[in-house]
């Protein structure tokens, strides 16, 4: 019995399991970088919100009646 085809197949399996394995990384990194700029936007947001708040309520303190 000749294994040799048996053998190419897997090969040509394996390098395609590779390409995918390799395609799947680029895309988790690119979801993972998308992901860290949400969170630092949203972080953003929520700082100037706070210091908007903050300046409101300091300036609201000093008017009178």
């Amino acid at each position: 019995m000749n294994i040799k085809p048996l053998l190419d197949a897997l090969e040509l399996q394996e390098l395609s399991a590779r390409a995918l394995t390799d395609d799947l990384r680029t895309q988790i990194d690119s979801v993972q970088n998308r992901l860290r700029e949400a969170e630092t936007h949203t972080i953003a947001r929520k700082d100037v919100k706070a210091r908007c708040f903050d300046q409101v309520t300091v300036l609201g303190c000093f008017e009178g009646p």
